[in-house]
């Protein structure tokens, strides 16, 4: 399996950077991205899925609902260094890492 690809997204202009992630089931998946943003970034997670499913970001105790066709976002500053985990479903799937560094 290849190594996941590393991502680093541009600050838009009010500083905020985007990270998205698509849950398909069913559909191919390419290995889960791993996101690097810098420490004391904001950071404006969003997750869309074709199916209803938790949505979790492990190593921040957040976890939400997403609804079929939808998406779910949350605003935060990472403010710890290391790697974050955002996953769906249960058991959960991994959609991607974010690298704080």
């Amino acid at each position: 399996m290849p190594a996941p690809p590393t991502i680093t997204p541009a600050a838009s202009a009010d500083g905020v950077r985007t990270v998205r992630f698509d849950h398909r089931p069913g559909a191919a998946q390419p290995p889960a991205p791993v996101v690097a943003v810098p420490s004391g970034a904001t950071v404006e997670l969003v997750v869309g899925s074709d199916v209803a499913e938790r949505v979790a970001l492990r190593g921040y105790g957040w976890s939400r609902y997403v609804t079929a066709g939808s998406t779910v976002s949350l605003r935060f500053v990472v403010n710890r260094p290391g790697e974050l985990v955002v996953t769906i479903g249960d058991p959960a799937v991994e959609l991607g890492r974010l690298r704080v560094g």
